[in-house]
């Protein structure tokens, strides 16, 4: 899920940075969270995964503290669900880092067949290559948004109506490091993350919801409400990953109503100290609109989106685009009030920290999010019967 700043990315829930330079831990800066959160072996497991190193021992960190939180605090205790969020997150950062050292594989073997243009704006897209710190839902973009690109490319690309076949030995290599992909993708552990995350998910939502009915204030309140849109959030990269993407876009949907409401109650607060905290809340609500946007729009173009377990539909098919476009819109419109919060904040002498960067990010995908529309209106413009079937 950014760190929101899960973030990834995507975005989204906390990035991957593989330069020298290490980005500061956010996620639990602020005051409240369980007492587990402040163990030697949490903050080092988070420093690895903020500064994309996954697979640098954070998983084995993670998976050490679910195992004692467990036995001390029980199964479902609520000190028990940042391990189990944290544990779930590094083997999902560490199976994406994978996938992408084999992309650099693919890169090598053809560096000397490849436009140099090319091979440059490849390192840019890498997540392990780039310094912006990205949230998991930032990161989770870059591959979200060429998925209806993909599914062209493989239609235009099938054999002969007489079945003979256009392959070639570097389409069988670039074949065998896309299924080797694909097996990653489907692993065991992107399963075991994914429930992992779902735990985390479940312990949260129970303890907010049982202090709403309680008249005595459980102790990790606001931490814990804080933690379920970007425990979604997270959840939410997952299963895009997994090509889930009417889940996902379920996922994010619900994130995206804790993000709104955080703006309400930042908007009705008479503390004159909000600026920048109204920020980064202004970031998390354009990055939940545009990932729910994102998801709609990788969704099979005839089918209704629905979630898989109960069988919810989110959007009819012939509702599809139109609902992406409502989401991208609200995301442009909230990403103008952070940009031009961002300035008055500024102007004020306050340290932005990383938020510049994430919010240049965001409007990255924005931008990707209103040209994939712009493509599909131009699509509907050249293809009257597909203009009567989508209205």
């Amino acid at each position: 899920m950014s760190t929101p700043s899960t973030s990834t990315a995507p975005k989204s829930s906390s990035g991957m940075n593989s330069n020298a330079e290490e980005v500061e831990d956010t996620a639990y800066s602020s005051p409240g969270a369980p007492s587990i959160t402040n163990d030697p072996r949490f903050r080092a497991g988070r420093k690895l995964v903020v500064n994309g190193k996954a697979d640098k021992g954070a998983v084995g960190f993670f998976a050490t503290l679910v195992e004692e939180s467990r036995r001390k605090y029980g199964d479902s205790g609520i000190e028990a669900a940042p391990c189990y969020y944290e544990y779930g997150n590094a083997i999902f950062r560490a199976e994406v880092k994978q996938r992408g050292q084999l992309d650099d594989d693919v890169n090598d073997m053809d560096e000397d067949t490849k436009p140099a243009a090319k091979v440059k704006n490849n390192d840019i897209a890498s997540p392990s290559s780039s310094s912006v710190v990205r949230s998991a839902a930032a990161e989770a973009a870059e591959r979200r948004m060429a998925v209806a690109s993909e599914e062209t490319k493989k239609k235009s690309e099938e054999g002969n109506k007489d079945g003979t076949s256009n392959s070639t030995p570097k389409d069988e290599k670039e074949e065998s490091h896309v299924s080797a992909k694909s097996k990653l993708k489907e692993s065991d552990d992107t399963s075991l993350a994914l429930e992992l995350m779902e735990n985390a998910w479940s312990i949260l939502d129970q303890y907010v919801s049982q202090d709403a009915s309680s008249c005595e204030q459980q102790p990790y309140m606001d931490w814990a409400s804080s933690q379920l849109p970007r425990t979604l959030t997270g959840i939410g990269d997952v299963l895009s990953d997994l090509d889930r993407h009417a889940d996902a876009t379920d996922a994010y949907t619900r994130a995206l109503a804790h993000r709104e409401r955080a703006v309400e109650d930042l908007i009705k607060s008479p503390s004159s100290d909000t600026g920048l905290r109204m920020l980064a809340a202004r970031r998390h609500h354009v990055e939940a609109n545009i990932l729910v946007a994102e998801e709609l729009l990788a969704c099979p173009a005839d089918n209704d989106v629905t979630t898989t377990e109960t069988g919810d539909v989110l959007a009819k098919a012939s509702e599809r685009i139109e609902y992406a476009r409502g989401y991208y819109d609200k995301a442009r419109d909230s990403l103008q009030e952070a940009v031009f919060l961002m300035g008055r904040v500024a102007a004020a002498g306050t340290e932005l920290g990383t938020e510049k960067e994430d919010v240049c990010y965001l409007a990255t995908m924005v931008m990707g999010v209103g040209t994939a529309l712009a493509e599909f209106d131009d699509n509907v413009d050249d293809n009257p019967a597909k203009k009567l079937k989508t209205r």
